[in-house]
């Protein structure tokens, strides 16, 4: 990709990764504004709940899809569209497995979302979640940049008008089922979108990828991916399970934790397959200094105006809930520093350290989460440490990588 084209790329990329961002965070903030803490503190952990299906179900397969196009269109351009064709295919399958997997955890919830119709909205957010992001992932994969900002921004238009035009009309503790049904049209019709164009232009002489290949191709992305998400969302299940009273602000917390790490984790659809074409250790060193900047002082500024931020959710801003708050952007902090090195890990297919670090992360919080916590704030503290011992694994790397820079200098 040239220099021009990747720039292009990682703008019209971060847009429109910015309005999906911007999709759940101001929707809560309706959420929590207009029907209550309570039913925003269900919605949002069914939120949390249908991502978390998502990112075990679909083992990775968003990364799968970039690094398996960007591979297709170098070697093989003229296959590119058979590619598609078997990633929908697998792509389907995962949504309707979801369908499944979420019907069935909606029937077993821990006790503050019992009986919550919020929180059954997961059956129908969660394929709806998986086709939104195998439909945005292709269009990056092929570098129809502009088709996945389109996307984006009919996502952001059509859910959030949606949602603001039924809390205007009184439906504000209805906004789950508009939420998740807003989602599925975008979906489907993305979906169907790429299906028609991609039969249309297939050739017939090549045949279409074996899909039990590409699900294999995907099995290496599931530990990291599926290990460190369903591990952050026991902790959240632990709060939800024990701690109810603090589900809203730890909810509100962990958002603000995600939005620290938009920014590099959308640059990710651009890094990986960069990085995977042209690997050079002093562009992962520049790229960590970059995204520390990106995540301190944001993260410093936010800490100065937790009361504020919780102010927005109608929240008490106590000391508790402060700290549960500084906790979590602490954390968020540490992820966006660590980045880069966990995209060149993934460009690399360096799967074994992939699976170290999301270990190391899960081995030092889930025990402390449910062994030694006995409220939200030692919740988040765990989830803070965690961070550190990722931080001191892949520090190692960057050391590693930085003497490595100098040898070759020398």
């Amino acid at each position: 990709m040239r220099m021009q084209n990747l720039k292009i790329f990682a703008v019209l990329t971060l847009l429109g990764g910015v309005f999906q961002k911007l999709i759940p965070f101001l929707t809560s903030i309706v959420v929590a504004n207009i029907a209550g803490e309570i039913y925003f503190a269900q919605f949002t952990f069914a939120l949390n709940t249908a991502n978390t299906i998502v990112a075990v179900c679909a083992m990775g397969l968003s990364p799968a899809i970039l690094t398996t196009l960007s591979v297709a269109k170098e070697s093989k351009p003229e296959v590119v569209h058979d590619e598609i064709l078997g990633l929908l295919r697998v792509g389907f399958m995962v949504a309707v497995t979801v369908a499944i997997v979420g019907f069935t955890v909606a029937n077993f919830p821990p006790a503050s979302v019992a009986n919550s119709a919020a929180y059954f909205s997961i059956v129908i957010l969660a394929p709806a979640l998986v086709l939104n992001q195998v439909t945005y992932a292709i269009f990056q994969g092929i570098t129809r940049y502009k088709l996945s900002a389109v996307q984006s921004f009919g996502l952001f238009i059509l859910v959030l008008s949606c949602v603001f035009g039924g809390a205007a009309a009184g439906f504000g503790k209805s906004i789950h089922v508009i939420y998740a049904w807003s989602y599925l049209v975008v979906g489907m019709a993305s979906f169907s979108l790429l299906t028609f164009s991609s039969l249309k232009r297939r050739k017939k002489k090549y045949p279409s990828p074996n899909v039990m290949s590409l699900i294999s191709r995907q099995l290496p992305f599931a530990g990291y991916t599926a290990v460190w998400m369903l591990a952050m969302y026991l902790c959240n299940y632990k709060v939800a399970h024990s701690y109810s009273s603090s589900l809203a602000i730890y909810n509100a917390s962990f958002q603000w934790y995600t939005i620290l790490l938009m920014a590099p984790s959308l640059l990710g659809g651009v890094l990986i397959p960069y990085f995977s074409s042209r690997i050079k250790g002093i562009q992962v060193v520049r790229i960590t200094a970059i995204y520390t900047l990106i995540g301190i002082p944001p993260t410093i500024f936010l800490m100065y105006l937790a009361p504020h931020v919780l102010g927005l959710y109608s929240l008490e801003a106590n000391a508790n809930s402060l700290l549960v708050f500084r906790l979590m952007l602490a954390s968020g902090a540490l992820a966006t520093v660590t980045m880069p090195m966990l995209q060149l890990y993934l460009a690399q297919r360096n799967f074994i350290q992939l699976y170290v670090v999301s270990g190391a992360w899960t081995l030092v919080a889930l025990p402390g989460v449910f062994v030694f916590s006995q409220n939200a704030i030692h919740i988040a503290s765990w989830f803070f440490v965690a961070y550190i011992v990722v931080a001191l694994i892949v520090g190692r790397d960057l050391k590693r990588l930085t003497k490595k820079l100098g040898k070759n200098y020398d």
